[in-house]
């Protein structure tokens, strides 16, 4: 049932980004989350993996793209509706004036001390919770002034999402 009513909200909210299609009213995007929204951060971060060979990226990109799907992710297709490009991985190291996505595959809400004192192994599970997204955030803002004036004067998106 949640995963209906997840799916419901998701296609409710890109029929109405389709409204705003190429009218501009966001210059940016900023995503958060785990492989459900990954663009690339993952296989930048360890580049010989599972997900740096085809089929991933196979359907839409037609080669291996670091995305956890064989073509496109709800960030991509909220990205094309709202008129920008493609949300680039952080660790990618391009150009983020419209926006960058700090998702990570295996990213989790909570660190995993947090994790293993509520009771749960934690065992072979990366350590890559959303503090860590949020200070790369933070630290992309830094290094460039004029996208933090960007963000305090416009009106931006910043998705997450996390299952």
């Amino acid at each position: 049932m949640a995963f209906n009513a997840n799916l419901l909200l998701v296609t409710a909210f890109l029929c109405l980004l389709s409204v705003h299609h190429g009218s501009a009213c966001f210059p940016a995007i900023f995503s958060f989350g785990d492989s459900l929204q990954d663009t690339g951060n993952f296989i930048n971060t360890f580049a010989n993996t599972t997900i740096s060979k085809l089929p991933w990226g196979i359907t839409y990109f037609h080669k291996a793209t670091g995305r956890y799907s064989d073509g496109r992710l709800i960030i991509d297709f909220i990205a094309q509706a709202l008129g920008l490009p493609l949300v680039p991985p952080y660790q990618g190291g391009r150009n983020f004036s419209r926006g960058a996505n700090f998702a990570f595959g295996g990213a989790t809400a909570q660190d995993l001390n947090t994790l293993a004192g509520l009771g749960l192994n934690v065992t072979g599970i990366m350590n890559m919770p959303l503090q860590v997204q949020i200070d790369w955030f933070q630290d992309l803002l830094k290094s460039v002034p004029s996208l933090a004036g960007k963000i305090s004067t416009t009106e931006v998106v910043i998705y997450l999402s996390f299952r």
